[in-house]
């Protein structure tokens, strides 16, 4: 469908994100949060060029997606990397850090549009 619509486009633009997202490819602890992120797309991307301290959580409220998602991780054996989780957007806390100068700490991410209250 997203070949269809953007005419392969976002392919292009999957490859841009994550050049510009630049996971560091050591061991270096590095954490992805991709919201709305359905079947982990950008997360298997980011993964394949990232070093061993990569992890991603993928979040996305349809669970057909997710299943998807799940499965393709298990067959390219990132299912220790890449995790989904089932839920609303309204209001997810997790833990982040903003920069390697800043110790982690938590903070929302809140998500804001036509969802259903």
């Amino acid at each position: 469908m997203n070949d269809l619509m953007s005419a392969g486009l976002h392919r292009v633009w999957k490859d841009i994100m994550i050049n510009q997202l630049n996971p560091p490819k050591s061991d270096a602890p590095f954490a992805l949060l991709d919201v709305a992120g359905g079947t982990g797309d950008i997360a298997f991307r980011a993964a394949k060029a990232a070093g061993t301290g990569f992890r991603a959580t993928v979040c996305d409220i349809n669970t057909d997606m997710l299943e998807v998602g799940r499965k393709r991780a298990s067959a390219r054996h990132l299912d220790q990397q890449v995790s989904f989780v089932e839920a609303m957007p309204r209001r997810w806390n997790f833990p982040i850090a903003r920069s390697t100068a800043t110790p982690s700490h938590s903070a929302s991410a809140t998500c804001r549009g036509s969802m259903p209250r």
